[in-house]
């Protein structure tokens, strides 16, 4: 489920006291469990905020400025609907889920850094989560969304929200901080 409140994750990755790293949730997970969590860019993939651990701090709400341990309570409430509604269905669905957030798949090629503005985001059958960009293959040809996936994509360098595309589009400093960016990228 996307997240649309502007829900942030805090982490703390050891940059110094009171440093804390803030990543917009991209979307919301049911685990087969029960379990609800975030979903962020991290190493060029989205995972799950609680796979990182003792590194996650809570989440942060920007309307009431409060952080929480535990998601808020709609994401749980409207994911547990949703499960209940497709589980009575036999047949197996991919599912399709609008990026809001201007996130971006970052390429780096003989050329330097591109970036491919994601559509929105594909649920496979297997639980994988994949971005959707538009491709085109010539000049009259109409785009076709595509699903990336980062282990067969040459060049395939991470997921990053707009600000860092910007700052790597000018020649800015790749760091630690660009948890969006594969560790390969990362300097």
């Amino acid at each position: 489920m996307p997240e649309l409140d502007g829900t942030e994750a805090l982490y703390d990755f050891g940059f110094g006291p009171g440093q804390l790293i803030a990543r917009p949730i991209i979307a919301w997970s049911l685990s087969d469990e029960g379990s609800t969590a975030g979903l962020i860019a991290f190493d060029g993939e989205l995972v799950r905020v609680d796979c990182l651990s003792s590194r996650f701090q809570g989440y942060f709400d920007p309307i009431t400025g409060s952080v929480s341990r535990e998601p808020p309570g709609y994401a749980a409430e409207s994911l547990a609907v949703t499960r209940r509604y497709f589980s009575a269905r036999s047949e197996r669905l991919h599912m399709i889920s609008p990026e809001f957030m201007g996130h971006r798949v970052a390429m780096f090629t003989s050329l330097g850094w591109q970036f491919k503005s994601i559509a929105g985001w594909r649920l496979n059958d297997a639980g994988d989560l994949a971005p959707l960009v538009e491709q085109t293959s010539t000049m009259t040809d109409p785009p076709v969304v595509r699903r990336i996936d980062g282990r067969k994509l040459r060049g395939y360098a991470g997921i990053v929200d707009a600000n860092q595309a910007a700052q790597l589009d000018v020649g800015g400093p790749v760091e630690e901080r660009f948890i969006g960016l594969r560790k390969l990228y990362l300097i």
